[in-house]
């Protein structure tokens, strides 16, 4: 087995770990965040990852997540905000189209449930957690970016 996956793996628990609190607790830790990003960075220097393709990442995740961050109803949190920019670390361009894609869907699927789990409840002060959508999506578009991307591309071309 490379040292590389199992690296990976170790990432995908961390993750994991963060994904379980935010959803129990509508919370994201900046403590978390930070250990995250180190590991990230250790991974980065050890596995010599193409420096150009983390600031696209981060590009693409900031302005992405900052709108929605910054939008007047603020429709989502500080903590998701900085875990997709974290993420950035991990899946780089163009992986982290994937995983923004496969993250809404994921996210969608999941607030179309509670809505129609509570339809009679429903508030629009309603909170759903997006860490674990997040972190799913930037999961299977880290192991599985490639095919996706070959799938849509010959799907709309």
């Amino acid at each position: 087995m490379e040292v590389s996956f199992i690296y990976d793996l170790v990432v995908c628990m961390y993750l994991g770990k963060i994904a379980w609190v935010d959803f129990k607790t509508l919370k994201i830790k900046n403590k978390s965040l930070l250990y995250l990003g180190l590991i990230l960075v250790i991974r980065l220097m050890i596995f010599n990852i193409d420096l150009e393709k983390i600031i696209y990442a981060l590009l693409i995740n900031l302005i992405i997540f900052g709108v929605i961050y910054f939008y007047p109803k603020q429709l989502m949190g500080a903590g998701d905000l900085k875990l997709a920019l974290v993420l950035a670390l991990w899946c780089n361009y163009p992986q982290c189209i994937v995983a923004i894609y496969v993250s809404f869907i994921f996210g969608g699927i999941v607030a179309i449930y509670f809505c129609l789990k509570n339809i009679n409840k429903i508030s629009k002060k309603e909170k759903i957690s997006f860490a674990p959508m997040l972190i799913l999506g930037n999961i299977i578009a880290f192991f599985e970016a490639d095919d996706i991307l070959n799938l849509w591309l010959n799907f709309i071309g």
